[in-house]
């Protein structure tokens, strides 16, 4: 397989080619910029090697410990992690379960303690569901930055390890 440094260099060159293409096809500063953003956060943060102790892990710094349980459940270059569109779809759902884990217990004592705090969270949750109804087309263009940037990784995954299986 590539080590993590080619993957970062594959993640480089492909960051330019995804600009132009973006670009091209969506005529749009603000969605083409969303979309390479997209691609290179998730080409060194939050691609597939997340099951592992990897450079994208350890790139997540003191809160990497929310990659733990992951790493503990999702077997390394399974259909979980390294599966086309499960995977990216996987680790955002499990990125949004371990975000409400962690920030359950604070909320609830906020919520105690602040009652009138609970508007302004009622106030966030319909500006995010507003942003997204009102930009579909700038969430689509990330869901795809996010996915090529995954793809990016398994398909070199994949390259070398057909070309080690034919040279055998």
């Amino acid at each position: 397989m590539p080590s993590g440094k080619t993957h970062d260099k594959i993640t480089k060159v492909a960051t330019l080619a995804i600009a132009v293409f973006s670009g091209i096809v969506t005529k749009d500063l603000a969605i083409s910029s969303m979309t390479v953003v997209s691609f290179a956060f998730s080409g060194f943060m939050f691609g597939p090697d997340l099951d592992i102790y990897s450079r994208q892990y350890l790139r997540w710094c003191w809160l990497r410990w929310i990659w733990l349980p992951y790493q503990k459940r999702v077997k390394h270059r399974s259909w979980v992690s390294h599966g086309p569109i499960i995977g990216t779809c996987g680790r955002i759902l499990y990125l949004g379960v371990a975000i409400l884990a962690a920030t359950a217990p604070a909320s609830v004592i906020q919520l105690i303690f602040l009652p009138e705090s609970q508007l302004a969270t009622i106030r966030l949750i319909k500006w995010a569901i507003s942003a997204i109804s009102k930009y579909p087309l700038l969430f689509t263009w990330a869901a795809i930055g996010l996915e090529l940037g995954a793809a990016s990784h398994y398909f070199a995954d994949w390259t070398v390890s057909f070309w080690k299986k034919r040279n055998k």
